[in-house]
């Protein structure tokens, strides 16, 4: 035989061979054309020949262009004129795949090479130009069937390796992308009901290969699961949007990932686990990426927009339904705990598209008090729906903070600051009610926890309150604020301290020392900070009232010692030091009050209205001796050191008052007369001084035998 005869051509293989169904494929001179990364090749000679069948494109430049690809016979070649791909070149893929794919069946180190042949056809599926309906719909069954149903009979025999798993989901899942690339774009209505069953179909593949698993009890084996299970979840989820409009995408979710739930409840695996996750999450996706979301997101707030009603709880309803699932049967903790806030969350927006906004705070506070009585345990339930409560507070609090912040520079804190009625009643009121509940029937919490909540409910609680009582006075002007504003505080400080006194006195072990505690230091910062410092009427402008000893003065000052005894009362393990610190400050306000009255007898209602002349400098330095006796007085009644020490203090101030102040007015013998009854004053007091000072001395040493 003469080796250098010219090769047969393609008329030749085919047509005369009794193949025409492959049709003519060569270039008009018998030779094959390959079209690889550098262009196009013959192959007609040597190893070009043995190649032909892998990657074959037609080229026949003497044809017409053809029109109207979709009437063209798929068989006659003419299909490749642009890209070169015909009849011919996808038989020969299939024939390929379908020995490889036989080969592997009784081989199985040859598997691998079907996946190859596989991706090369579903490539050419994708860049196929303008193929004929029909013919393509053949094509794509054809490759499922070798390239999807010899895996999943693999699998049914129990012979299939991950690799066929593997391949048969990667299949199916690309063949739905294929399909619906070429029928979906531009012409999903004329074909939606076809695609969606096709996509349906698909999915099938991989969900028989779960459910082969789950008979022989491999969930465990979670990569493989997951191999078959996402891509049934997807095509099963992507079947059901092709025939359902977008607003019911959500709903469409809950119906792909029910049956992952249902098994998620039977069996404990990582797999179920992690697909219903995928599911809850393409639920959540659905809800934020179809039509009239930021409608419906609006319905969370005080700024809602018309919404359907019906269309809105469906969708939020679909995706919190999955969520609760997921909170119900999660078994680690964060995943639990994530569960918990998005479907308490999706609840409360659930609630949000039904209700008027004004109830939310309090329906969002109803969610929060009933999970936290009847499962306590679910801490993100509750956390979260107080969570949401204490947002709708947020907006009125802010202000009250803002006006707060302002009145520490020195500006007066006028009614407009303060929270309006309705709105304590509608977003304050409720966060209040939750934290009350969470200490009533939390005596079980851990005590930190208690501290916070103690916490959270004092601030809003006492916001409240403080804007409801503003609302007496409704100072809005400085006018206002310099007529009546000595007269608010000492009020709101007296009422403070009664809240103390009665804490200590009726509230539970657990909860009256804090609170009563808390009560009186609000009362003494409150009274320090404005009354003593920023608006004292001493040196600011401020209304005492006009009458000497009935006025705004004794209230304000007596609050605040009374707020004094009450922290000794009920911090009786305080350390010495701020047992020391109490009885000064005690005898600070004391003295002051003193002052103020004597000052308000000469002054009138308002102290600043002129000097102090010679009289009431005299009666000043005369209280102030009568004070320090006082002081020694009680400290030698209650054997304590630092009032008796406090009075020395007092007793000096006073004289040396008298000194440099005092007698400086006084002349001749007046001046004279002053210091012999300054010096005889002083000897008296020393020898009382020395007398009490060594009685102390002695009840300590009778104490320490």
């Amino acid at each position: 035989m003469d080796r250098r005869a010219p090769a047969a051509t393609l008329d030749e293989l085919c047509g005369a061979r009794g193949r025409p169904w492959l049709g003519r494929a060569d270039d008009g001179r018998g030779r094959f054309q390959h079209v690889g990364p550098r262009g196009a090749g013959d192959l007609s000679g040597g190893a070009g020949r043995s190649a032909a069948g892998l990657s074959p494109v037609a080229r026949r430049p003497h044809a017409p262009p053809a029109r109207g690809g979709r009437d063209r016979d798929p068989a006659d070649g003419s299909d490749g004129q642009r890209c070169g791909l015909c009849a011919a070149h996808l038989g020969l893929y299939l024939l390929i795949g379908a020995a490889l794919t036989a080969l592997g069946w009784r081989f199985e180190a040859l598997r691998p090479g079907t996946l190859v042949t596989a991706g090369l056809g579903l490539w050419l599926l994708f860049v196929w130009p303008d193929p004929d309906d029909g013919f393509f719909a053949l094509v794509a069954f054809a490759q499922v069937a070798i390239f999807a149903g010899v895996p999943l009979a693999h699998h049914v025999r129990g012979r299939a390796q991950p690799l066929d798993l593997a391949q048969l989901s990667l299949v199916s899942l690309v063949m739905a992308l294929a399909i619906y690339g070429r029928f979906g774009f531009g012409q999903a209505d004329d074909f939606a009901p076809l695609l969606a069953a096709t996509v349906a179909v698909l999915a099938v593949i991989p969900a028989t290969a779960f459910m082969l698993m789950w008979r022989r009890g491999q969930e465990g084996e979670t990569r493989t699961v997951l191999t078959v299970l996402v891509p049934a979840v997807m095509l099963a989820f992507g079947a059901l949007l092709l025939v359902t409009p977008a607003w019911l995408a959500p709903a469409m979710a809950l119906l792909a990932t029910g049956p992952l739930l249902w098994c998620e409840a039977r069996r404990d695996a990582p797999a179920l686990h992690a697909a219903a996750w995928l599911g809850a999450a393409m639920a959540l996706t659905a809800l934020a990426v179809t039509p009239d979301f930021s409608v419906e997101l609006s319905q969370l707030g005080n700024l809602a927009e018309p919404v359907d009603m019906l269309r809105a709880g469906l969708r939020w309803a679909a995706a919190g339904t999955i969520f609760a699932a997921k909170a119900r049967l999660s078994r680690p903790a964060l995943s639990r705990s994530v569960g918990e806030t998005l479907a308490v969350a999706l609840g409360y927006g659930l609630a949000a598209q039904l209700l008027p906004s004004a109830a939310l705070a309090w329906i969002a506070a109803i969610f929060a008090s009933g999970l936290f009585v009847v499962v306590p345990q679910r801490v993100a339930a509750w956390g979260t729906a107080l969570a949401i409560t204490a947002i709708w507070s947020l907006e009125p609090l802010i202000g009250w903070a803002t006006g707060g912040i302002m009145a520490l520079t020195g500006a007066p804190f006028m009614v407009t600051s303060a929270v309006k009625p309705l709105d304590i009643v509608l977003r304050v009121a409720p966060l209040v009610v939750a934290l009350a509940m969470l200490l009533t029937k939390g005596r079980d919490l851990p005590a930190n926890l208690r501290a916070h909540g103690l916490a959270g409910l004092a601030v809003p609680g006492m916001i409240a309150l403080h804007s409801l009582y503003k609302q007496i006075f409704a100072i809005t002007s400085p006018v206002q604020f310099e007529d009546h504003g000595m007269g608010e505080r000492s009020i709101w400080q007296a009422l403070l301290v009664a809240g103390a006194y009665a804490a200590g006195r009726s509230l539970p072990a657990g909860l009256r020392r804090p609170v009563s505690l808390g009560l009186a230091t609000a009362a003494l910062a409150h009274f320090a900070m404005f009354t003593l410092f920023l608006h004292n009427p001493l040196w600011a402008l401020q209304h005492v009232g006009p009458i000497p000893i009935v006025n705004w003065l004794p209230p304000a000052y007596l609050a605040a010692i009374v707020a004094l005894r009450i922290g000794h009362r009920q911090w009786d393990d305080a350390p010495p030091a701020a047992r020391t610190a109490g009885d000064a400050a005690a005898m600070v306000l004391i003295t002051l009050l003193a002052f103020s009255l004597l000052r308000q007898a000469f002054a009138g209602s308002v102290l600043t209205a002129h000097g102090i002349g010679p009289t009431e400098s005299l009666l000043i330095s005369l209280i102030g001796i009568l004070l320090a006796l006082g002081f020694l007085w009680w400290g030698s009644l209650r054997a304590s050191r630092s009032w008796r020490i406090g009075s020395l203090v007092l007793m000096l101030v006073a004289v040396i008052k008298v000194f440099l102040i005092d007698a400086a007015r006084l002349e001749g013998l007046l001046r004279i007369a002053s210091f012999m009854a300054l010096g005889f004053s002083l000897i008296g007091i020393g020898w009382v001084y020395s007398r009490q000072l060594s009685r102390g001395a002695d009840d300590t040493g009778v104490k320490a035998a």
